[in-house]
């Protein structure tokens, strides 16, 4: 949703007019504010807390990918663009051979970008609304005064993120790579 919206955007000054105000109100407002929308959709009980705590995370994702996507999509030079119409490439094949490819870099730094969000969401959400989680851990650990696990904990979180990060890393050096070869 969030990269279909950010192409829209990014490819369609008018839809980029008419949706820019709300997409950066939404990515600058704490989605933790959103919780009690959540909670009155799904209830308190341990499945409606999950949707709960999911609905937050996809808050917390979804604005950047799609602020992310369109800078991605306005990035790609227009000279590319009009020299692949030029060639008589279809709309399809400038999306697929120079758009895409064009925008990937961008997209990738979207995707690390919603990653951290999403590890803050899952986090925030979990330390305050939870009763399980790493984010409840944090909150429990503190509040016992036992730093030791708390910074395990803490840095457990760092390591994983690192672990992703790498891997989106290396996603995109393959394709990068793949990219500049043909």
């Amino acid at each position: 949703v969030g990269v279909l919206l950010g192409m829209l955007m990014g490819a369609f000054r008018k839809v980029d007019m008419a949706l820019d105000v709300y997409v950066y109100a939404l990515l600058t407002a704490p989605s933790l504010v959103f919780a009690p929308i959540f909670f009155a959709l799904f209830g308190f009980k341990s499945d409606g807390l999950q949707k709960t705590i999911l609905g937050i995370i996809i808050l917390y994702t979804i604005w950047i990918i799609v602020v992310n996507t369109a800078s991605a999509i306005r990035s790609v030079p227009t000279s590319l663009v009009e020299m692949g119409r030029s060639y008589g490439a279809s709309e399809r094949q400038l999306f697929f051979k120079i758009i895409l490819p064009s925008a990937a870099p961008h997209l990738f730094n979207g995707g690390k970008f919603a990653v951290a969000y999403a590890v803050v969401g899952v986090i925030g959400a979990e330390f305050l609304l939870s009763s399980s989680g790493i984010g409840y851990q944090i909150s429990f650990t503190f509040n016992s005064f036992d730093a030791v696990h708390m910074y395990a904990i803490i840095l457990l979180v760092l390591v994983f993120v690192a672990v992703i990060n790498a891997f989106l890393l290396g996603s995109e050096k393959r394709l990068m790579r793949r990219r500049s070869a043909s």
